[in-house]
C-alpha cells in the first residue's frame, strides 16, 4: 500500500518551549509562545479512530494521540464548514435586523427613555457578549481539521499545523500594530 498525504495526517505534535528554538530567525512581531514540532508517523485507521502513540523530538515522553479515519475527518470538515456557514448567517441576519429596527425607528421619529432607554442598554451589553462569544467560536471554527487530536489534555503538547511553531502576541506594547 502506497502512503498518500490521506492515510497520514499533516498536523505535527507540538511541545511549548520557554524561548526561541535554536535556528530559528527571530520574527518582527512579538511572540506569546514558542513549539518545538514533530512529525507524526502514523497510518489512518480504515473507519472510526483509532489511538497512536507518538513519541515527543522535545522531552522524550510518548503522548497518546487519536487518529480519525479518512471518513470521519472529512465528515468534521463538513460539520465545521456547515457551523461556519450558520455562524455567517447569523451575523448577516443580526446586521439586517439592526439595521432594519434602527430605519424603522427613524422613520416614526422615535425618541428613546426611561425603560426604553434601560432596554437599549441591556441588548447592547448582551450583543457585545453575544459578539465576544461569536468571536471565539469563529476562531474556533477557522481551525482546519486532520483528524488528529490528543487522547487527553496536556500542559506542554498540542497538535498543531505544519510549520505553526509560534503564537504571535499582537497587544504587546512593542508591536508594530498599534498594542497598548
Amino acid at each position: 500500500m502506497s502512503v498518500t498525504d490521506e492515510t497520514r495526517p499533516t498536523f505535527e505534535l507540538g511541545h511549548r518551549v520557554a524561548q526561541r528554538p535554536e535556528g530559528v530567525a527571530e520574527p518582527e512581531t512579538p511572540v506569546l509562545q514558542w513549539y518545538e514540532l514533530h512529525p507524526i508517523v502514523a497510518e489512518r485507521p480504515a473507519e472510526g479512530e483509532a489511538g497512536t502513540p507518538v513519541d515527543c523530538g522535545t522531552c522524550g515522553e510518548t503522548v497518546d494521540c487519536l487518529l480519525a479515519s479518512t471518513a470521519l475527518r472529512d465528515s468534521r470538515r463538513v460539520r465545521r464548514r456547515r457551523a461556519r456557514y450558520a455562524y455567517r448567517a447569523g451575523q448577516v441576519l443580526a446586521l439586517v435586523a439592526a439595521a432594519g429596527a434602527f430605519a424603522y425607528g427613524a422613520a416614526k421619529g422615535t425618541t428613546m427613555s426611561g425603560a426604553g432607554l434601560a432596554l437599549l442598554v441591556v441588548v447592547l451589553v448582551g450583543g457585545l457578549w453575544a459578539a465576544s462569544f461569536a468571536n471565539d467560536l469563529a476562531k474556533e471554527l477557522a481551525e482546519p481539521e486532520d483528524g488528529l487530536r490528543l487522547a487527553t489534555p496536556s500542559a506542554v503538547h498540542e497538535i498543531r499545523p505544519p510549520g505553526r511553531d509560534r503564537d504571535y502576541d499582537y497587544h504587546s506594547g512593542d508591536s508594530t500594530l498599534g498594542g497598548e
